[in-house]
């Protein structure tokens, strides 16, 4: 490598004689066309936050631009630029620039940027005048002679070996202290460092951190002593810049006044903003960092920078293009990436930590070396590897199957623990994997080698959990049951062949036959007795699919002798061959008659005992095996209400009377079966059905009998008894609705009120004191429709009527609700009525309460007729208002409205 220097300044007069910036020193050989680009690069600004008039010592505050750009494809400059402050004319602005134009291939030395803070950097023009070897490659000549040759001339460049190191400012102990005070941070900003890199010559994505420049050389010094040298020496930088937009370079320096030119989302594809402290600037975090970064990031911080060092030291540089500079892509790549290996396979080997991603790259990189190293060094590394969160299994099962060949399987035990432990959830996130698969079976072959039972702990919780996943596809929790053979306890694993095995065989999709396969294998003994137990218990509950199971695609194993008890099993078989032949008789005669009601329900019977006989034979059978027979006479179809009836009166058995509840609790509407079934239950069979169905199902009688009993002694207390449980938990719902409806056509029916009125007035009477605010409305809107027609002319139903809605108190949405009644629908009708039967239907008002018919005619003759004036009816109700008439205590004795 050769050298020359320039040193660029503002003087009063320099070798052109002028005064102002200029070039005050600069190598024989430097043409004038290479120094307008160098003076380009060694313009200084300094931030706005700093003081315009500095004082000396604040001068030391302001941020060093310690650069190295490219220039040619085999030419740099590495530039040291300081502010000094007043120039000759005592101005302020004037910066000090020290240039050294490398050429050629580097040799041994320091890299560019190991040259911050080093003595070789000068800082003022009597530095330079003073002593003109200034740098590796000094000039003997004096300065006028210099000047001269700064105009033309032929190139006069001196052999330098490298460049001499600073002082240790960036020593590896200081690296790693600087590391230690930024942890998280190392690893991300490595990462865009090396993406910086990787670009086709250009700067096209650029690395910007946010702080002084004594943090930046700290990071990009990070960066330079974490790659081989010459990937370090590709790398572009500065330390400070005040205008990070206009540099040319990969990494670039700022202070925090001066990062908002690249801080906003525009500038986010082509930056990659760091800070050194605080959150980082990228407004669009970045993807995860290279394993290459993480191990050097782990490396410093665990303070082993000399081994960093000495491993990208080993690692042999690109291959030399003589035709142009080395180009990075895909060959730096793979190259990063055997990077990466080697320096994870050292972190590990020192006992240092990695995520998952990177002990995966250090097995990948391990295995080509396996002869390389002793078994005390393998035993060490495994140690690491399986220490923290499981790596991937292929890599794991690569290595393993590599050191099997050299070493013992008791080395690699914990390397086939560790598979087992990824092995499950990678199966399940990713399952249509097929080489995850060959892992598996792969360390299902090894598990007996593993030795000792702790190194399966991981892998037991693993498989647990994966196991208990919904929606994973059946072929490979088939795989992981297998695997549950051998690492689950006996227990827990019956009750995974239950919860996974047994659904699949009863859905009768395409899973069924392999679940069927899977438990024909001969090692599959424990799990067909666990399924056929499962089966059998199944088949009393929800007997369906187990019908379909054994009646059509029942494999070889699940009847052949001997199995656990199948009574329920053989039951079914029996019951459909019975079913097959008779729908076949039929089928085959198209001039059949179509079933009538009487004949299913013999049919129901029929089935009903052959299955009851089955299971029991020659004695009472159990409620399993009559829930099993309910089951598989009602299979295929809801029970209708009338056969359930008909099987209630021929099986008069606590489970049937409960199927016939819960038939009539889950009824979308309590039609006339429905009721009857009610009744049915209600008056015979009380004490069979459970006691949470009886409200409801009470409910639905009373509904019937409110439709279809005509009034009598006793019928208020129906209605009472109905409104209590419509306001309970039983009448919510669509059977709590039809409930409502029945309750308030019983009270509003103008028929019902004439042929029994004293029981009519109890039964509204109960209504009127339990009403809500619903069923008032209700109440309402049926009574404008319905009682006008019947009240127009009949001063009986008016006088009836007026009695009722005046004199009968109730809930606060009664008394509400009647104001409109008497208003809208009462008063209207009243004074239709001739005066003749007006005054007769007071008569009848008063033989009944004497109160009641003075307020009523007293209320009508404060009202105009056919109209309501201003303080008119509202201001009547208000005075003599309706109100509670207490009845007499013989009900029976009361006067009722016959004409």
């Amino acid at each position: 490598m050769s050298t020359a220097e320039a040193h660029y300044t503002s003087v009063e007069s320099g070798p052109t004689g002028d005064p102002g910036f200029q070039f005050v020193h600069v190598s024989p050989g430097l043409r004038p066309a290479l120094l307008r680009r160098i003076e380009r690069l060694l313009s200084y600004e300094p931030p706005p936050a700093m003081p315009v008039r500095p004082d000396p010592a604040e001068l030391s505050d302001f941020p060093v631009a310690l650069s190295h750009t490219r220039l040619t494809n085999d030419t740099t400059v590495l530039s040291h630029t300081v502010y000094v402050g007043r120039d000759h004319t005592g101005r302020y602005g004037n910066y000090y620039a020290h240039a050294l134009v490398l050429h050629g291939a580097r040799g041994s030395g320091a890299l560019p940027i190991d040259t911050w803070g080093s003595s070789l950097w000068r800082t003022a023009a009597q530095d330079a005048r003073a002593d003109t070897r200034t740098g590796p490659a000094a000039d003997t000549a004096p300065q006028a002679e210099a000047g001269s040759t700064a105009g033309g001339g032929t190139a006069d460049r001196h052999a330098v070996q490298g460049l001499p190191h600073g002082p240790a400012l960036l020593s590896p102990d200081r690296l790693t202290a600087f590391a230690r005070r930024h942890p998280g941070r190392v690893a991300a900003v490595l990462t865009d460092v090396l993406r910086a890199l990787d670009e086709d010559g250009g700067a096209d994505r650029q690395v910007v951190l946010v702080g002084s420049s004594t943090e930046a050389a700290h990071w990009i010094a990070l960066a330079c002593h974490s790659l081989p040298a010459d990937l370090a020496e590709r790398l572009t930088f500065t330390t400070y810049t005040r205008r990070p937009d206009l540099s040319p370079h990969h990494v670039i320096g700022v202070t925090e006044d001066c990062a908002a030119a690249v801080a906003d989302n525009a500038s986010a594809d082509r930056y990659r903003v760091h800070r050194s402290t605080g959150p980082d600037l990228d407004p669009a975090p970045g993807t995860a960092p290279i394993t290459w970064a993480v191990a050097a990031a782990a490396l410093w911080e665990a303070g082993h920078g000399d081994l960093l060092r000495e491993t990208v030291s080993a690692d042999p540089p690109d291959p030399p293009d003589p035709s142009g500079p080395p180009t990075p892509g895909p060959p730096l790549t793979r190259r990063v990436q055997d990077l990466g290996g080697a320096l994870a396979c050292a972190a590990l080997a020192e006992g240092i930590g990695l995520p998952a991603e990177a002990a995966s790259a250090a097995l990948s990189w391990c295995r080509e070396r396996v002869d390389e190293h002793p078994r005390a060094w393998w035993a060490t590394l495994i140690a690491a590897l399986t220490a923290g969160a499981p790596p991937r299994p292929e890599p794991v099962r690569d290595l393993a199957t590599a050191l099997e060949r050299r070493f013992d399987s008791a080395l690699t035990a914990p390397l086939v623990a560790a598979a087992l432990g990824s092995l499950p959830a990678l199966l399940v996130d990713e399952p249509d994997h097929a080489d995850l698969r060959e892992v598996l079976r792969w360390a299902r072959s090894r598990l007996g080698a593993t030795g000792e039972d702790r190194l399966l702990r991981p892998a037991r919780r693993a498989l647990q959990d994966a196991l208990t996943r919904d929606g994973t596809p059946v072929h490979v929790l088939l795989d992981l049951f297998r695997l549950s053979d051998v690492l689950v306890q006996p227990h827990l694993q019956e009750e995974h062949a239950v919860r996974l095995l047994v659904p699949p065989l009863l859905d009768g999709g395409p899973a069924r036959a392999e679940v069927a396969a899977l438990l024909g294998e001969p090692g599959q003994a424990r799990s067909r007795s666990v399924v056929l137990r499962a089966l059998d218990t199944r088949a009393r509950d929800e007997p369906g699919p187990v019908l379909e199971l054994v009646a059509q695609d029942a494999p070889a194993w699940l009847l052949d002798p001997p199995p656990p008890p199948l009574r329920a099993l053989r039951a079914v078989q029996r019951l459909v061959a019975a079913r097959r032949g008779a729908h076949g008789t039929r089928a085959d005669d198209d001039r059949a008659p179509a079933a009538r009601p009487e004949d299913t329900g013999r049919a129901d019977l029929d089935e009903f005992a052959l299955v009851a006989e089955t299971l029991a034979p020659g004695g009472e059978p159990d409620g399993a095996s009559v829930r099993l027979a309910l089951r598989m006479v009602w299979a295929g179809s809801a029970p209708d209400p009338g056969r359930a009836a008909r099987m209630l009166r021929a099986c008069p058995h606590p489970d049937v009377a409960e199927a016939a509840s819960a038939l009539v609790v889950g009824a979308p509407r309590p039609h006339r079966r429905v009721t009857a079934l009610a009744d049915l239950l209600m008056d015979h069979h009380l004490d069979l059905f459970p006691s949470r169905h009886r409200p409801v199902v009470e409910l639905v009688a009373l509904t019937g009998r409110l439709r279809d009993v005509d009034r009598g002694t006793g019928t208020d207390r129906v209605v009472r008894r109905h409104m209590e449980l419509l306001l309970s938990r039983a009448g919510r719902g669509p059977l709590g609705e039809d409930a409502a409806r029945a309750v308030v056509d019983r009270v509003v029916d103008p028929e019902g009120f004439a042929a029994a009125d004293r029981v009519f007035a109890l039964e509204f009477a109960e209504f009127a004191a339990r009403a809500t605010p619903e069923l008032a409305a209700a109440y309402i809107r049926r009574a404008r429709a319905e009682l006008p027609p019947a009240l127009r002319g009949d001063h009986r139903m008016c006088a009836a009527h007026a009695w009722l809605w005046w004199s009968r108190g109730g809930t606060p949405a009664w008394e509400s609700a009647r104001d409109t009644l008497l208003e809208q629908v009462l008063a209207p009708a009243l004074r239709a009525l001739r005066p003749a039967r007006r005054r007769d239907a007071y008569a009848l008002i008063e033989a009944v309460a004497p109160d009641t018919a003075a307020q009523v005619r007293s209320w009508m003759a404060r009202g105009a007729p056919g109209r309501v004036r201003p303080g008119g009816l509202g201001t009547v109700l208000r005075r003599v208002g309706p109100g509670r008439v207490r009845a007499p205590a013989d009900r029976s004795a009361r006067p009722v409205f016959r004409p």
